[in-house]
């Protein structure tokens, strides 16, 4: 459906030199500027992508969230880039705002701050960083819904009492999963491992040792449900502009194995 999904970080970058955040900061400035002069889009729009960057941010990332409150079924918010030190300004611009309808969220390190908003959400991917602050903003943001969560490799120690719900992790091949048995219905693991090795083998070929682990956390919890572990290869080397909730499936392969 047309407008389902704005990407306000969108841009066809000109051949002469320019300045990626002036151009993308600009893309994101016209994007808020026509949701409001266009109100009858705002019901069609559940997924929001954008970069944020320090390009004119007192002006720009509080007219994002602005945006993001307009939005009545809202469903998932993807921040594809922000600059590192941009934390305390999305701190005070987010501050106190809720945006109870949205349930995916996909977001750097230094985006963190907006997780504490959205304390619906089910599904939380980490995409730069170790996931530490994004931790601790789940846990302050009593986001209790969370099932799902990706590409965290910080300890997970301090979310054992604030995701009760907690089905999905997924962690780098030779991540510590001793955390995990502390999550009752824990009823999926996914191991991600590198592009770089090798092609002719099967994925539980790759990291054998890391599925016997995770299916012995499996079979010895409380969960009832089926228990799966996935191993999950990427394609090609890691590109955030080419990142979607709904991965394109030639981009990465995976093996799903029953516990």
């Amino acid at each position: 459906m047309a407008w389902r999904s704005l990407e306000l970080c969108r841009v066809r970058l000109p051949e002469h030199h320019v300045r990626f955040y002036k151009v993308v900061g600009e893309a994101t400035q016209t994007g808020a500027h026509v949701l409001k002069a266009c109100p009858h889009l705002l019901p069609l729009i559940q997924t929001v992508s954008v970069v944020l960057t320090r390009f004119h941010s007192a002006e720009i990332i509080p007219a994002f969230a602005a945006c993001l409150a307009t939005l009545p079924n809202l469903i998932a918010i993807q921040v594809i880039h922000a600059h590192s030190q941009m934390t305390t300004a999305i701190k005070n611009t987010f501050e106190g705002k809720r945006f109870p309808s949205v349930r995916r969220i996909s977001l750097p390190c230094s985006a963190h701050e907006i997780i504490k908003s959205c304390p619906n959400a089910e599904e939380v991917i980490c995409t730069e960083g170790n996931g530490s602050t994004i931790i601790g903003s789940i846990i302050k943001g009593d986001c209790q819904q969370v099932r799902d969560l990706k590409g965290i490799s910080a300890p997970l120690t301090r979310l054992v009492k604030a995701l009760p719900n907690l089905k999905h992790i997924s962690l780098a091949k030779g991540g510590d999963m001793t955390p995990f048995t502390s999550f009752p219905i824990l009823d999926t693991i996914e191991i991600e491992v590198g592009c770089s090795l090798r092609q002719d083998l099967p994925l539980s070929e790759l990291a054998p040792s890391d599925i016997e682990e995770a299916s012995k956390i499996l079979k010895e919890n409380k969960s009832q449900a089926d228990k799966t572990v996935i191993v999950t290869k990427w394609n090609h080397v890691w590109n955030h502009a080419t990142f979607r909730f709904e991965v394109d499936k030639g981009y990465m392969i995976r093996e799903v194995i029953k516990v």
